[in-house]
């Protein structure tokens, strides 16, 4: 007896032969394997389904900059559970320095992914001719410093 495995029904398409098949489907299929030839009884078939859960799909939210002193919140979204590469294992951290923070989640289904994101410092920018203007007195003397 020769056994052949099929998707889509038994008898459709022709996935393999022998006593077992190895298959990677990328969304759930069902398999059906039929004995064909010698004492097979015509028509019979038996089934298993594979069942392909969904990959978790990341995003950190939260600001990608903050000055000095101040700090950010990441969020990752809502999951099974957390491993931030600061060692928390919470949906949220604050982080009061710069780099790239990754964390890896994973769904109901025992599925991981990881994704990471980068926090700069933002830049301060002073316009010093704007800021003495203001001190300036037009004799060329700063207010409160020169002669008396």
């Amino acid at each position: 007896m020769n056994w052949k495995w099929y998707s889509d029904s038994c008898g459709g398409n022709l996935v393999g032969t022998g006593t077992s098949i190895a298959v990677s489907p990328v969304v759930t299929t069902t398999y059906f394997a039929r004995g064909e030839g010698g004492c097979a009884v015509s028509g019979l078939c038996g089934s298993i389904t594979i069942t392909v859960n969904p990959i978790p799909a990341p995003v950190i939210s939260g600001a990608s900059t903050f000055c000095p002193g101040n700090s950010a919140t990441l969020d990752a979204g809502t999951f099974s559970s957390y491993n931030w590469s600061t060692g928390a294992t919470t949906q949220n951290i604050t982080v009061s320095t710069t780099g790239t923070f990754s964390v890896t989640v994973t769904n109901a289904f025992g599925c991981t992914e990881t994704v990471s994101t980068t926090i700069n410092a933002c830049q301060v920018t002073l316009n010093l001719k704007a800021y003495l203007q203001g001190f300036y007195n037009g004799g060329g003397f700063m207010q409160g410093i020169g002669p008396g």
